[in-house]
C-alpha cells in the first residue's frame, strides 16, 4: 500500500482536548431517557484506522491520480485527474464501445476540459454524445473504436466557485462527489483502486483526502464506490474522535472559509453522532465521516453519501440553528441506514421522518436550544397547513422545486409524529417508532456499498403488521393522500411543547383552514429553559 502523506494540522490546541472530552460520551445517550446528561471525561487515542476493505476477487486494477491547482488570482480551482486502467474493464471488448458518464455539476457545460485518452493501439478520441433527456444532468462521451490493451485518460475538471452540493470551491478548497467529476465507465468489475494526490500546485498547507482515505491510499472497491465517495483537499480543517469501547469512529472535515469555528461545530456534531446511535441501536454505523464545505451563499443542503455526509454553508453563516439542523439531518440519515423508495424513485415524504427523528435526537441530548427546535417545529407545521399543494395527491408531486420539497418534507414529518403516538399507544414499548425503523434498517436490500432501501409497499407493510387496517388508512390519508388532518396528540413532543388550535391562510389569499401549531408548554420543566448543552 502507498503510505499516506502526512497531514498539515490546521487545528488549534483545542481540537484535541475536545476529541479527549467526547470520546466517552459519543454513545452517552444510547437508551438513556431524555434528556441525556454528558459523561465525564476521558481521553481517547487517535484512530488512523483505514475503512474496512471489501473481501472481492481483484482482478483488474486503476491508478487514479488527482492534482488539484488553486489560482490566487482567479481564485479559480482546477483538478487535473489522470486514470489508468492496466486491463479495461470487461466492457470494453467486443460487444460495445467505451462510454463514460459523468453527473453534470450546476449544468455546467464545459465541466471536463481537453479529455485525452491512450490505448495499446495509439491516441483513443473521445466524442461527446447528445443529451439524453432519460439521462438529465449527465454527460456522456464515446470513443471512436473500441479499446484495446491497457487505457490511460487524461482531462481538466474546472471547479465552480462555491457550486452545488455535488461540486463547488471555496478559500483555496475544493470537495465534491466522485460522480460529479470523475470519468468512470458503467460496470460491476471488483478493482484495486490505488489513489494519489498531486499537490504541489494546491496552495500553502493543502492535503487530500475523501471518505474512502485520506492522503494517498490504496483499497478494493468497485467504481461505484468511488462515484458516491467524497473527496476535498486545501488547507483543510479536520478532527477524529472515537470511542474506545466498541470502536466507533467519528470524523469531520471542513473546507473553505466557514463563518464558524470548526473546533466548536466539531464537537457539537460528534455529541450529535453519538446520540444518534440510541437510534441505530446495535446497528449502529461503526463510523461516520461528515464533511462541510464553505460556500459564498446562506443556504444550507445536506445529503447522505455512502453513509457519510456533505453539508454546504455560507461563508457567513455563524454557529446557529440552520446549520444544526442540516448537521442534524445529515447524521440523523447516516443513523437510519436506509431510505424509502416509490415507483418513481426516491420517496421525499421520507425526508419528514428524518427531520422527525433528527429533532428527536437533538432534544434527547439536549444538544439544541428549546426555543430553536419549537421555532422550526411550528414553522415546518403551519406551512403543511398553509400550502396550496396540500390538496393534492402524492402522485401529482414530484417533489422537483423548492416548494414541493418542503411541502413532502412537513407532509411527511407531520406522519411520522402521528405515527411514532399511534405506536406507543398501541403496540406498548416493545414496538416504538425507534424499534420499527431498526427492523426496517435490518431488511434493507442494499445498493451496492451505498444505504439500503425500503420500497414503500414494504414500509406500509410493517406498519399494518403493528397497527392493522389503521396503520395502512392513515398512511394512504397523510402521505398519499390529499388535505388530511394528521392525527397528532398534544404531548408527543414532550413536556416543553404544547399543540394549539389555528386557523392558518392559504397561499398569498383570503381562505383559511382550521390547522394547529405549537407553542412553549406553560408550566414547562426546568430543562426547556431554552438553554442547550453548548
Amino acid at each position: 500500500m502507498h503510505a499516506s502523506r502526512p497531514r498539515t494540522s490546521l487545528r488549534a490546541p483545542l481540537a484535541a482536548v475536545l476529541a479527549a472530552s467526547l470520546a466517552a460520551s459519543l454513545v452517552a445517550c444510547a437508551g438513556a431517557p431524555p434528556p441525556c446528561p454528558p459523561s465525564p471525561a476521558t481521553a481517547a487515542p487517535p484512530v488512523n484506522a483505514e475503512p474496512p476493505r471489501t473481501p472481492f476477487e481483484v482482478t483488474r486494477s486503476l491508478e487514479l491520480k488527482l492534482a488539484p491547482q488553486y489560482d490566487r488570482a482567479s481564485r479559480a480551482m482546477l483538478l487535473e485527474v489522470s486514470m489508468r486502467f492496466p486491463i479495461p474493464p470487461a466492457e470494453f471488448g467486443d460487444a460495445a464501445p467505451l462510454v463514460l458518464r459523468v453527473r453534470d455539476a450546476g449544468g455546467a457545460e464545459n465541466l471536463i476540459e481537453e479529455l485525452y485518452a491512450r490505448d495499446g493501439e495509439g491516441a483513443l478520441a473521445f466524442v461527446r454524445a447528445p443529451a439524453d433527456p432519460a439521462q438529465k444532468g449527465q454527460l456522456t462521451f464515446k470513443a471512436e473504436r473500441r479499446a484495446r490493451g491497457p487505457l490511460s485518460l487524461s482531462y481538466r475538471v474546472r471547479v465552480p466557485e462555491g457550486g452545488t452540493l455535488d461540486l463547488g470551491a471555496h478559500g483555496g478548497s475544493f470537495m465534491g462527489l466522485g460522480r460529479a467529476f470523475l470519468l468512470l465507465p458503467t460496470t460491476q468489475d471488483a478493482y484495486s483502486v490505488r489513489v494519489q494526490w498531486y499537490l504541489a500546485e494546491a496552495g500553502e498547507g493543502a492535503v487530500g483526502d475523501s471518505t474512502l482515505g485520506d492522503g494517498d491510499f490504496e483499497r478494493e472497491s468497485r467504481l461505484s464506490e468511488l462515484e458516491d465517495a467524497a473527496w476535498a483537499s486545501g488547507p483543510l480543517h479536520r478532527m477524529r474522535v472515537h470511542d474506545g469501547g466498541d470502536k466507533a469512529r467519528f470524523g469531520m472535515v471542513v473546507a473553505g472559509q466557514p463563518g464558524f469555528t470548526p473546533v466548536e461545530v466539531e464537537a457539537w456534531a460528534a455529541q450529535v453522532w453519538g446520540a444518534s446511535r440510541w437510534l441505530s441501536g446495535d446497528e449502529a454505523p461503526s463510523s461516520l465521516e461528515l464533511f462541510l464545505r464553505a460556500g459564498p451563499g446562506g443556504a444550507i443542503s445536506s445529503e447522505a453519501v455512502d453513509g457519510h455526509v456533505v453539508v454546504i454553508a455560507g461563508d457567513k453563516l455563524k454557529f446557529s440553528w440552520p446549520l444544526e439542523r442540516g448537521i442534524a439531518r445529515g447524521i440523523t440519515r447516516s443513523a437510519l441506514g436506509f431510505s424509502v423508495k416509490d415507483k418513481a424513485g426516491e420517496a421525499r415524504w421520507f425526508e419528514g421522518l428524518v427531520t422527525h427523528w433528527a429533532r428527536e435526537i437533538l432534544m434527547r441530548g439536549r444538544l439544541a436550544r428549546a426555543e430553536d427546535v419549537l421555532s422550526d417545529l411550528a414553522t415546518s407545521t403551519e406551512r403543511y397547513f398553509a400550502s396550496p399543494l396540500r390538496g393534492k395527491p402524492l402522485s401529482e408531486l414530484s417533489g422537483a422545486g423548492e416548494a414541493e420539497a418542503l411541502h413532502l418534507e412537513d407532509r411527511g414529518m407531520l406522519y411520522a409524529a402521528e405515527l411514532d403516538a399511534a405506536l406507543r399507544a398501541r403496540a406498548g414499548a416493545d414496538h416504538t417508532l425507534a424499534g420499527l425503523m431498526r427492523e426496517l434498517g435490518r431488511g434493507a436490500d442494499p445498493e451496492g456499498d451505498a444505504p439500503g432501501v425500503v420500497e414503500e409497499p414494504a414500509f406500509v407493510a410493517a406498519v399494518e403488521k403493528l397497527l392493522g387496517p389503521k396503520g395502512k388508512e392513515r398512511f394512504g390519508a397523510v402521505v398519499l393522500g390529499a388535505g388530511a388532518m394528521p392525527e397528532v396528540p398534544d404531548g408527543i413532543y414532550g413536556p416543553c411543547f404544547e399543540k394549539v388550535k389555528k386557523r392558518i391562510r392559504v397561499g398569498a389569499g383570503k381562505e383559511s383552514v382550521e390547522g394547529f401549531s405549537w407553542v412553549r408548554r406553560a408550566k414547562a420543566p426546568a430543562e426547556c429553559g431554552g438553554a442547550g448543552s453548548r
